[in-house]
């Protein structure tokens, strides 16, 4: 059986926190960042370490999870890993020669599945569903493009290579960004755009991927829809029931983003209410990424608590069943042996062949830097000097937390 919470570990290793979380039985899965990730044996131990801790609790074994889009969201990177162009240069492709652009998605759909899969990673969070807005933001990069049959073709081409290699992945963010830029890490966002546009434009990549039985997965966003519902959707019966499962007939696994972001402020006062509002609500799996790093003690009040702990017991069987659908397809030898067929350099090779990738990956990325530098300096003088350290706090510690894993990577190939 699996639990409905999906945690995040803080570093290369399993800590004892760690361990006494992941053999609680309502604990389902663990998402992957690129804190974990040092040199490739070191992660396949990483996520051995988990598993045995999982069957030595007598549960099953944990759902691993990653983002693995591409561009500016791929997790994994380094000489065992393909980088893996933006979803804007590959939307760019698949207009420019839609020939050329679906070969280019199986080659991304058959290169992920092989290199994740070669790890045990069971799910890949990804692709984006979102509609590129009219004017470019720093987001744009991982959307393909404005145009929703467009972005369906390439959704539906890619999770279908993605699964015939026995890996699932999670549509995401749904409803879509609705013209939107706030970041819901650092901020709560929320669009004005219309019921009939979001109905009509934003969600159509979703239903139809939905009516066609594809997408088994969908990943929610942390935004407020004013025109159709004043909570966001992990939290709101509208967004879940009425239009989710039964206008769009979605009978896949629905998953929250994390919990713990800024954004999802407005889902409850703490984190043990945003996991029950959002599992009363109608959500299969939720997502809290960030249990140790200093959220412990309230993150295992909230395991703990009689109400929650109540809810989650009585919680449908279809919904372990589904989650169960996500794991991998084929044991560890499938993927071992892809990394070396001829499908795989294939794969890569014309990936890293396409005309001018690199030079668009270079520009966009370029831009987006612009962008969110000036967008930046206009939120900091803004800012009251009392809140100006909370907010560069975070900023601060990602950048250093990078820099040591630089410095550990470097070390590690220095030794080697």
């Amino acid at each position: 059986m699996l639990g409905p919470i999906m945690i995040g570990v803080s570093q290369f290793e399993l800590n004892f926190i760690e361990k006494k979380l992941l053999a609680h039985p309502h604990i389902g899965g663990v998402i992957l960042f690129a804190r974990n990730y040092h040199f490739t044996e070191q992660l396949k131990q990483l996520i051995s370490s988990i598993q045995a801790v999982r069957i030595k609790a007598n549960l099953s074994p944990a759902l691993i999870a990653i983002d693995h889009e591409g561009g500016s969201v791929q997790r994994l990177r380094g000489e065992t890993f393909t980088l893996l162009p933006t979803a804007y240069t590959v939307g760019c492709l698949y207009q420019k020669n839609p020939n050329r652009g679906r070969a280019l998605v199986k080659a991304m759909a058959t290169v992920t599945a092989y290199e994740l899969g070669s790890l045990g990673i069971d799910l890949c969070l990804g692709p984006v569903l979102d509609l590129s807005p009219a004017n470019l933001t720093p987001a744009s990069s991982r959307q393909y493009t404005d145009n929703a049959i467009t972005v369906s073709e390439i959704a539906k081409t890619y999770i279908s290579e993605l699964q015939a290699h026995g890996l699932s992945c999670a549509g995401k963010h749904f409803p879509g960004s609705g013209n939107e830029t706030t970041n819901t890490h650092y901020g709560i966002s929320i669009s004005n755009a219309s019921a009939k546009t979001l109905l009509n434009v934003c969600v159509k990549p979703y239903k139809a991927l939905a009516s066609s039985g594809i997408l088994k997965a969908i990943l929610l966003s942390h935004r407020i829809y004013m025109k159709l519902d004043d909570k966001p959707p992990a939290v709101s019966r509208v967004w879940l029931q009425d239009i989710l499962r039964n206008q769009l007939r979605f009978e896949g696994v629905i998953i929250t983003d994390c919990l713990q972001m800024t954004g999802a402020a407005t889902m409850g006062k703490n984190l043990k209410s945003r996991i029950y509002n959002a599992l009363t609500s109608g959500c299969d799996l939720v997502l809290c990424s960030h249990v140790c790093d200093g959220y412990y003690k309230e993150f295992y009040a909230a395991l703990t608590d009689p109400e929650l702990d109540y809810l989650i017991n009585q919680r449908h069987e279809k919904s372990v069943i589904k989650l169960l659908a996500l794991k991998r397809k084929y044991r560890d030898a499938y993927y071992h042996e892809g990394l070396q067929s001829k499908e795989y350099q294939v794969s890569v090779d014309f990936i890293r062949s396409v005309s001018d990738l690199k030079q668009q990956q270079k520009n966009i990325i370029h831009h987006h830097k612009i962008l969110i530098y000036l967008k930046t300096i206009r939120h900091l003088r803004k800012l009251k000097s009392g809140k100006l350290f909370s907010y560069l706090f975070p900023v601060f510690k990602n950048f250093f937390a990078n820099l040591y894993l630089f410095y550990c990577r470097h070390r590690y190939k220095k030794d080697t």
